[in-house]
């Protein structure tokens, strides 16, 4: 008799409750579609409302998702799609969820150095140099930026000791502005 309860007892320790508890799960399936085109949404990440564990749609649109218990709101949300809570109330068949495309994505903000822009109107690459590649020992700026941003050529005029630098940004393309970048410290163009 005592041998059985000992069984029992391993039984209990080995495999808790949790174990049981996690078998009463309800299964969601769905697939996220583009709502005009009906294309699959690749990467849409779908959770539970209020919930940090979730899952993302494959490469047909579809995921699958564990709740506790039925009726529950699924969040799903795509960058340039608008978030969309969709309530479930049973596990029968797949849910068929379209996001419909976030129109405002365009007018975002992107802050510069020099300032703000929407998105849309940012048409050139922006890049700014850390301090800590200002700090280091040089006879000049100008041999100090050059490598540090990409397309960024800095030349010498003449091979002469304190000659005058030439920088161009991926070459002369301007054919009425100048050449030269704009230069941008603490705020205040130069």
């Amino acid at each position: 008799m005592t041998k059985v309860l000992h069984f029992l007892l391993l039984i209990l320790i080995f495999f808790p409750f949790s174990t049981y508890a996690q078998g009463n799960d309800v299964k969601i399936k769905g697939r996220v579609l583009d709502e005009k085109t009906l294309e699959p949404v690749i990467g849409a990440s779908v959770s539970l409302a209020g919930a940090k564990e979730g899952t993302v749609s494959d490469a047909n649109g579809n995921f699958s998702l564990s709740v506790r218990s039925l009726p529950a709101t699924v969040s799903i949300d795509y960058l340039g799609y608008k978030k969309q809570e969709v309530d479930i109330y049973e596990s029968g068949e797949p849910v068929v969820i379209q996001l419909q495309e976030n129109a405002n994505f365009l007018n975002e903000i992107v802050v510069v150095g020099y300032g703000t822009q929407k998105r849309k109107e940012l048409t050139g690459a922006v890049a700014s140099i850390p301090k800590d590649a200002l700090s280091q020992l040089s006879t000049s700026f100008e041999s100090l930026i050059g490598g540090a941003v990409s397309g960024l050529n800095v030349t010498q005029t003449s091979g002469q000791p304190g000659a005058a630098f030439n920088i161009r940004i991926r070459g002369g393309n301007s054919v009425i502005g100048g050449n030269e970048p704009l230069y941008v410290i603490d705020g205040v163009i130069i």
